[in-house]
């Protein structure tokens, strides 16, 4: 882990001032600076009050958050055509399953628009679903 100072200008770049090597280090970068992170290969601000802006991001892409605490399954129609990419425990590791129009669904497998999406975790938890659209 480390924040290093970046030298000299990038021409037809955005101009950082430090490089990060992953998100942990984004604290110690200072307010009101441009600093490039070597694992998501980004340029990121942090603004004068210390929130990180992202600046460049991958269109399409979105989390959702399941708080599934009070109940163990939820189901959503899919707004558009897309793919889960992958899920995230937040709250607890529960063992997470996922059905798409009642069949078993594959992390990476197109899900057409309207398809019922049904996720299902083994206990109480908060998770996130990696979303694509495509």
């Amino acid at each position: 882990m480390a924040v290093i100072a970046a030298i000299g200008n990038r021409a037809g770049a955005i101009n950082y001032t430090f490089v990060t090597d992953t998100s942990t280090d984004w604290t110690s970068v200072a307010n009101s600076t441009y600093f490039y992170d070597k694992a998501d290969k980004l340029v990121h601000f942090k603004n004068a009050s210390g929130t990180i802006l992202e600046i460049f991001a991958v269109v399409g892409e979105f989390i959702w958050t399941l708080d599934l605490t009070e109940v163990l399954t939820y189901s959503i129609y899919a707004p558009y055509t897309m793919k889960i990419t992958s899920v995230t425990d937040v709250l607890n590791t529960p063992t997470t399953t996922i059905l798409d129009d009642g069949l078993a669904y594959t992390l990476g497998d197109t899900i057409a628009m309207g398809s019922l999406i049904k996720v299902t975790v083994s206990t109480a938890s908060v998770i996130n679903l990696n979303v694509t659209k495509l």
